[in-house]
């Protein structure tokens, strides 16, 4: 897309996101709808820190979007839980590529920001999903220590080339980082922003990037010099 539909985009997510969050505060619809409509103001506020990541903001400063993101996931659990039965809540699941994608962006936003601990904290308890995935519980144990081991992934044909570069040294770890981002967005077919710059408009587009593998290289400090032009890249470092 050009520049000029992302500075379109950002113009209108600047102008949204504030009309939904007061809509959401003074509004009185019964608790579904309302959940409903918190969820689309979770997604564009992860949409917006694209946007402007996209736009070449200093990745840095895009700690003020995701302190935006954080509240808008934790307004939507607090409902939602309310809304579902009793031990019934499960978002994310993380047997939903589209949950656990977006699950692992978070978690990699928050490393590579270098979040504070309260933040940090915060994001892994919407999260949840404790013990389930093990390259989600490795990158949350680099800061946090208290959480169980996991020895299986959930997506081991999308995400098993990711985990392995965690242990693995030069250069096959820089190779299989590189087999993951060369299958990556292919791999990322069943989510609903797959192909989206197609749609009318841009169709919402808000960039393509691989957040998972920031997180992993900034986590486990791995050398980006032989990925770093990939297409899907986002290098924070």
């Amino acid at each position: 897309m050009s520049e000029e539909y992302f500075f379109e985009r950002n113009a209108y997510l600047e102008k949204r996101i504030p009309e939904m969050e007061q809509k959401l505060a003074a509004s009185n619809a019964p608790l579904q709808k309302k959940m409903t409509y918190q969820y689309s103001l979770f997604r564009e506020t992860y949409q917006h820190l694209l946007i402007r990541y996209s736009l070449g903001d200093d990745f840095l400063k895009l700690d003020v979007y995701f302190g935006r993101i954080l509240s808008a996931l934790e307004k939507y659990r607090n409902i939602a839980v309310e809304v579902a039965k009793p031990g019934q809540y499960t978002f994310p699941k993380f047997s939903e590529l589209e949950d656990y994608v977006v699950s692992m962006w978070l978690i990699s936003l928050a490393i590579a920001l270098n979040v504070d601990e309260t933040k940090f904290i915060r994001l892994i308890n919407c999260i949840g999903n404790i013990g389930k995935d093990a390259l989600f519980e490795r990158l949350v144990a680099t800061r946090v220590k208290s959480r169980p081991i996991a020895s299986t992934l959930v997506f081991p044909e999308i995400y098993q080339s990711l985990y392995e570069a965690i242990d693995a040294t030069e250069p096959e770890r820089s190779k299989l980082v590189c087999q993951f981002l060369t299958g990556w967005y292919e791999n990322m077919k069943p989510t609903y922003w797959y192909d989206c710059h197609k749609g009318p408009e841009g169709g919402g587009f808000f960039g393509y990037w691989a957040l998972e593998v920031a997180g992993v290289v900034k986590a486990f400090d791995i050398d980006d010099s032989a990925f770093c032009d990939f297409a899907h890249y986002p290098g924070f470092n």
